[in-house]
């Protein structure tokens, strides 16, 4: 994930031991391990897990909806 220069800026005046991760362009480069709340991805790492673990129980996905476990 890339943070703006503008909140990098202001990350960086709340934990000042993230300057030496300020980039030449103003930013700072992270890694997420998690899903964030609104984004595209997180709707399809939601729909994944709840498939997987409702195929772990005997559920099968419907042949016309994917939504639709019988």
């Amino acid at each position: 994930m890339k943070l703006d220069p503008k909140v990098s800026k202001y990350a960086v005046e709340l934990f000042p031991d993230l300057k030496g991760m300020l980039e030449g362009d103003g930013c700072i480069y992270t890694l997420l391990l998690k899903a964030m709340y609104g984004w595209v991805q997180t709707s399809a790492l939601w729909y994944a897990l709840i498939r997987a673990e409702l195929e772990s129980l005997g559920y099968k996905v419907g042949p016309m909806d994917p939504c639709i476990f019988v």
